[in-house]
């Protein structure tokens, strides 16, 4: 059975280096990369994002053991849109996906926007997920109010490019300009957290590959962000209360991207549910808050139990 193991920042910076294939499904083509040895498990991205996102989010379960399959979303790199606009068609192409593949059922593991795909594939399609995990993840309406700046920095090639280069070179002032967007936290705990990743090889690997698969081929993942927050915004109520196969939901407490009442929803609906919030977490507390050992150890042994 998988048991918890810490990544190296190369481990995490590697991502980037996976080449990926296109399976060919009853839904459309889908972009997918494997990493790892033992027990697989499909990975499902935020946005922006794409399978080398969902490897580098995936890190913790690779190094503990399992499999990283993970793919990229519609609309982002090689999985074009048509292979499913709504979450409901990309729900059901992930379904075509992992029976393709003749390994399911599978544990799965969604992070934010990702998270009502995971959700309702689970609910659609129990005979392919024997377990999930969610991470930050969506369960609700999500409709940001995006600001200028915010669609200037985030949304734009040009943005994008500039806060990977301000990630890579002058990390401090991007790390306390992220947890300032993307957290609760007050001016001094954001001090203490910049310092704290600044000071962890790993944390601070994390922060950078998700910077650079922000940047990286943004034109490829563009229209695949559009179409998220357009199916995010008109998420009326996901069917949470079908899903029967247990969850964990993991939360940042601290979330201010998507608030932690998302994660108290979904764990609600979901009768075999776990809810595990990190204190002080902010959207990428799994990866860099206090607490993201301890979080990431919790999620490997609870999956561990379920393959």
């Amino acid at each position: 059975m998988p048991s918890f193991a810490k990544s190296t920042p190369d481990d995490v910076g590697s991502c980037f280096a996976c080449d990926a294939r296109i399976m060919e499904t009853d839904a459309g083509p889908v972009e997918y990369a494997v990493r790892g040895q033992g027990p697989a498990l499909l990975v499902l991205h935020g946005g922006p994002g794409g399978f080398d996102q969902g490897l580098g989010l995936a890190e913790p379960f690779r190094a503990s053991g399992f499999t990283a399959v993970a793919v990229s979303r519609p609309g982002y790199l090689g999985t074009p849109l048509e292979t499913g606009v709504s979450c409901e068609e990309q729900a059901d192409a992930m379904a075509a996906f992992v029976n393709e593949l003749a390994m399911g059922p599978l544990p799965v593991v969604a992070a934010s926007a990702g998270a009502p795909v995971g959700y309702l594939l689970a609910g659609r399609h129990p005979e392919s997920v024997r377990a999930l995990v969610a991470i930050d993840g969506v369960s609700r309406r999500y409709d940001p109010d995006i600001s200028f700046l915010d669609e200037a920095f985030f949304l734009s090639r040009t943005g994008l490019w500039f806060t990977a280069f301000m990630a890579e070179h002058f990390p401090e002032t991007t790390l306390k300009s992220m947890f300032m967007t993307e957290s609760t936290l007050d001016k001094k705990s954001i001090a203490r957290r910049v310092e704290s990743v600044l000071a962890d090889p790993l944390k601070l690997a994390y922060f950078k590959m998700m910077f650079c698969s922000l940047d990286k081929k943004f034109k490829s993942r563009k229209q695949g962000l559009a179409n998220d927050l357009k199916q995010l915004a008109g998420i009326e109520m996901l069917p949470l209360e079908s899903i029967s196969c247990s969850t964990l939901i993991v939360h940042g407490a601290a979330d201010r991207d998507v608030p932690p009442s998302h994660a108290v929803h979904a764990e609600r609906m979901i009768s075999e549910s776990e809810l595990y919030l990190i204190d002080e977490g902010s959207h990428l507390g799994f990866w860099l808050s206090d607490e993201a050992e301890a979080a990431q150890l919790r999620a490997v042994e609870w999956l561990s139990e379920k393959v």
